[in-house]
């Protein structure tokens, strides 16, 4: 009984007619076959038809197309309330997708080729933040199973745009000292310039680097002085 009248409390005459609403039990609808679509299409055809995708479960299965159901609980055409999570199987691959995120290109290749699969398109992309040709995603992502030789494409960092500033330093006082001055950014290490020079000299570099940088003075092997760009 979900509803009735006269409501509870309310006072009639003995023998009265009272009217009640009973709960007829769940919407029963047929559940949609989603055997043999992605896991999206599966859960958009779920969807669509008033139900959810409950727990999944992945599988390798042999010859069987990567990422696609293989199977549902309650299956296909059978009815369930609206609402209910449909349980899928998923067909998955037996080659993992190894952690390549952060390394450089060619590391990369050697992971995959050595975990069974290979390197696929090679998008690049400006970030300033990133050292360049490193990896900063992939596709499919790490952990994913695949098939033995899949391709797994890459996305890697084409380095910061170029910027330039003007460094100044002295040579200490003294005897003519050996001077370095070494710039570090997103692309390596390099030195800007290196000679011998007098005591009490100052020095003024043009620096031109992406990303992150610094400029180390070097003068006789020593570290004389540091700046962050």
């Amino acid at each position: 009984v979900m509803e009735q009248s006269p409501k509870a409390g309310e006072k009639r005459k003995q023998g009265s007619l009272i009217i009640l609403t009973i709960c007829k039990g769940a919407e029963l609808k047929a559940v949609p076959d989603v055997t043999g679509m992605s896991l999206s299409k599966a859960e958009q055809q779920l969807q669509a038809a008033g139900f959810k995708v409950g727990k999944v479960t992945r599988k390798h299965v042999d010859g069987g197309k990567i990422g696609a159901v293989l199977s549902q609980s309650p299956k296909g055409l059978d009815k369930a309330p609206k609402g209910t999570g449909i349980d899928l199987v998923i067909n998955e691959g037996d080659k993992p997708v190894p952690d390549i995120i952060g390394k450089s290109v060619d590391e990369a290749k050697g992971m995959l080729e050595q975990a069974g699969l290979k390197l696929g398109e090679i998008k690049k992309v400006q970030d300033a933040n990133a050292k360049k040709n490193v990896v900063l995603a992939c596709n499919p992502g790490v952990g994913s199973n695949l098939n033995d030789g899949a391709a797994v494409a890459i996305t890697v960092a084409a380095g910061g745009e170029k910027k330039s500033a003007y460094v100044d330093f002295v040579v200490p006082s003294g005897k003519p000292a050996n001077v370095r001055i070494v710039l570090t950014d997103d692309n390596g290490t390099a030195t800007l310039y290196s000679g011998t020079q007098n005591g009490s000299v100052r020095l003024r570099q043009k620096v031109e680097y992406a990303g992150n940088a610094k400029v180390q003075f070097i003068c006789d092997g020593k570290l004389i002085s540091e700046r962050n760009l």
